[in-house]
């Protein structure tokens, strides 16, 4: 089965651009260029004890994230 975890991107006031995993919510990457995510994301693999330790929580943070803060969400890869 293939799970992919979405990826929320977002613009810094100073023009660079953050990876966040919408999995285990870390920032992967500060970039200046949009087109250097790639290769972040697809060598990225969630923490498993920091997704012991978000637990629950993670579902209900992911929709929260998502809707709320009208951040781009890409899915490019499954996390473990």
């Amino acid at each position: 089965m293939d799970l992919r975890i979405p990826f929320a991107h977002s613009v810094n006031k100073n023009g660079t651009h953050d990876s966040i995993c919408l999995g285990c919510f870390s920032t992967l990457a500060t970039v200046r260029n949009e087109f250097e995510f790639a290769r972040h994301e697809i060598n990225h693999v969630c923490d498993p004890v920091r997704l012991h330790q978000l637990g629950q929580n993670a579902i209900s943070r992911r929709l929260e994230l998502t809707t709320t803060r009208g951040i781009f969400v890409k899915s490019v890869r499954n996390c473990a």
